[in-house]
């Protein structure tokens, strides 16, 4: 990000705004007068259900997810703006950030469906008929879902008003909106960017599809029809063992135009090390039995390199984050405070006096003259209050009831990941990237400290605990980087926080939905023994494999551990040497260890070939035409994206149904 940048996210937004419409000859107050609005809901929140499954689609093969902030914002003017016009009425930026932030709330309640809620399957504690477990599900989401937000609004004070850290993607989104109701050539830009994403948007809906029945455009086996040619049985191996076949799912093309070249090239070397070189070595000399699945009769590849991978994750994370130590600390020192005051402010208007009009405008204090909202337009203090208090009771009833989490350990739960949000706000601020892996593994690790009745209580314990520090946690950083996202903009926090609510209200039915949807049509989505499957479940296989280690000391290849140790080592000291001795402007050069250490832990080496397919043929984009690349970029990998949502969700539905029968296989092994 430039200094430019960097200055704007801390300057007056608001007036930047107003400078831009006045230019055309508006005023600014007069037109945003309506922020939170019918039509900003329905239209956030219908993008956010399609962002949603992409998500949870994406993460259940990958382990990865992507914002809908940017994707909300240009889909959102792209389709409001024209409707706007035939309505006579006014649509501007303050309105559109309602938009993507009713898209991100919504969209943004997936993480434990991808992780810890499979591995409870997986590891029977939940019931034998995921069906039976609809309210509990239901209920557990809208417990992460509201408690997320109410405290995100006290994390807000502190990381957007008082700390100012740069938040590339919160930052970038709103220079877009505010670019893009900037001038008429804005909106022209916007929309041809919006008519390329919706246009990669239907290819990446219908493309999957027709591969159900034509696989030859799902993936490309071009190592198996070399070895036939040649009779090389290595390649006819590597394809149909170790599936090193070229999959051209558009979810992974355009994953591999939006994640940076170094990440999607540690990915595949981690790939073509632990499934390409290592694991053929150790398959031939009898030092593994297979190339993939958990099998007590010996280890795989799988679950050889699963350790080293989960190692290089976490050192990786910490090892980042005791870096940022002093920030952190200051974070939350200064977090707390902030909540302290707040608390101690309300506490004095209620003693004053009890009407909830008086409580509703306690902002006059002195620290919140720094404010730059009206007061008619900030969240009243005894709203997120009495919220959070009321979320917290709902979260601990839903633990003690269906998962059998004592209430203490419930209420240490939320401390944690109230604590875990600041590591997550100051990572994402600084560097854009949030760990919510590494936050609920670092719950997970808290709570194997405690003991249990049974194994089975422990290892819920540790999956539940990690669970609610990583979706609470996830979900109050996209609240708070949304509400920074309306600050730049002089938007109304008041009007974000309802649309939150709302948000997050469809969210936990859509997000449960599609979790059931995908459980109905995948069984290996709950049901460890169907493995493998059309998922790998890098997320699950992950988390259940930490909680079964810390609860039973799982027997580990010796060779594993020790390789787990280097791998550990070199994490460290390579994220040290990275952080003190490589200047700043190299660091996206360098090796991504933790996405090396996803490579060792995903078993389909097909999924980072097409991400990599996609970043060089972005790359090759970029040389040739750097302007529209860069000027595209976005509406291309966005678009891409989020039609993978609907590709699954019909492919899950056509699996239900039993028909996904291929009708031509030419091209395939099979043929």
């Amino acid at each position: 990000m430039t200094d430019d940048k960097d200055s704007y996210s801390i300057s007056d937004s608001k007036g930047a705004i107003t400078q831009a419409l006045s230019a055309q000859g508006q005023d600014a107050s007069a037109v945003e007068e309506r922020q939170f609005t019918l039509r900003a809901l329905v239209v956030g929140t219908i993008l956010g259900g399609f962002v949603s499954a992409s998500n949870l689609y994406i993460g259940l093969k990958v382990g990865w997810v992507f914002g809908a902030s940017m994707f909300g914002a240009l889909f959102g003017f792209a389709i409001l703006k024209p409707f706007s016009r035939m309505t006579g009425s006014y649509f501007g930026p303050k309105e559109n950030c309602v938009v993507q932030t009713a898209a991100t709330t919504t969209g943004g309640l997936y993480v434990g469906f991808f992780t810890a809620i499979p591995a409870l399957y997986h590891l029977k504690l939940m019931s034998a008929n995921f069906m039976d477990d609809i309210p509990a599900l239901i209920l557990w989401t809208a417990a992460a879902a509201f408690f997320g937000q109410f405290f995100a609004v006290p994390l807000r004070r502190y990381f957007v008003i008082k700390q100012k850290l740069p938040f590339p993607s919160p930052t970038a989104t709103a220079e877009a909106i505010r670019q893009l109701h900037a001038s008429m050539t804005g909106e022209l830009e916007a929309m041809r960017k919006a008519k390329l994403m919706f246009g990669c948007f239907i290819v990446s809906a219908v493309v999957p599809i027709i591969g159900v029945f034509i696989p030859l455009l799902e993936s490309v086996h071009l190592l198996y029809w070399i070895g036939v040619a040649t009779g090389s049985q290595g390649l006819i191996g590597a394809d149909r063992v170790w599936k090193w076949v070229i999959n051209l799912d558009p979810a992974f093309l355009g994953a591999g135009t939006l994640i940076p070249s170094s990440t999607v090239l540690s990915l595949f070397l981690g790939q073509l090390i632990s499934y390409g070189i290592a694991g053929p070595l150790m398959l031939t000399s009898g030092s593994i039995i297979s190339a993939s699945g958990f099998s007590p009769n010996g280890p795989s590849a799988q679950s050889w390199f699963l350790w080293p991978g989960i190692v290089l994750m976490l050192v990786s994370s910490f090892t980042e984050l005791l870096c940022n130590g002093g920030s952190i600390v200051r974070a939350v020192r200064g977090g707390f405070t902030g909540l302290r005051n707040v608390t101690r402010r309300t506490i004095r208007r209620w003693r004053r006096s009890s009407a909830v009009h008086n409580i509703s405008h306690d902002d006059d204090d002195r620290d919140d003259d720094d404010d730059p909202a009206p007061r008619n337009e900030r969240i009243p203090a005894w709203m997120w209050i009495v919220g959070l208090v009321i979320a917290a009771m709902l979260n601990c009833l839903v633990l003690g009831f269906y998962f059998h989490m004592p209430a203490h350990q419930s209420i240490l739960a939320i401390v944690i990941a109230f604590v875990l949000s600041f590591v997550g706000l100051q990572s994402v601020g600084e560097t854009d990237i949030n760990p919510a892996g590494s936050i609920g593994k670092t719950s997970q690790l808290v709570f194997s400290q405690f003991s249990a009745p049974t194994l089975a209580d422990a290892q819920r314990l540790s999956l539940m605990a990690g669970n609610v520090a990583g979706s609470a946690s996830y979900q109050a950083v996209d609240m708070v980087k949304d509400l920074l996202t309306g600050h730049l903009l002089g938007g109304s926090p008041l009007a974000q926080f309802y649309t939150q609510f709302v948000g997050s209200f469809f969210a936990i039915f859509i997000g449960v939905g599609i979790f059931i949807l995908y459980a109905s049509a995948y069984p290996c989505v709950t049901d460890a023994s169907k493995m493998p499957c059309e998922f790998q479940l890098v997320g699950v296989v992950a988390w259940k494999n930490v909680a079964v280690t810390m609860t039973t000391g799982l027997d580990i290849p010796y060779e594993s551990k020790m390789f787990s140790v280097a791998c550990g080592i070199f994490a460290a000291v390579y994220t040290l040497f990275k952080k003190f001795v490589v200047p700043e402007r190299y660091h996206g050069y360098m090796l991504n260890i933790n996405a090396l250490g996803i490579g060792f832990v995903n078993a389909d080496p097909g999924s980072a070939f097409g991400m990599l397919c996609g970043n060089l043929i972005f790359m090759l984009w970029s040389f040739i035409q750097p302007k529209r690349a860069e000027f595209y970029h976005y509406s291309v990998g966005g678009g891409l994206l989020s039609g993978a949502g609907i590709a699954g969700l019909i492919k899950a539905l056509l699996n239900i149904f039993g028909a996904n029968k291929s009708f031509i296989s030419w091209g395939t092994p099979s043929s």
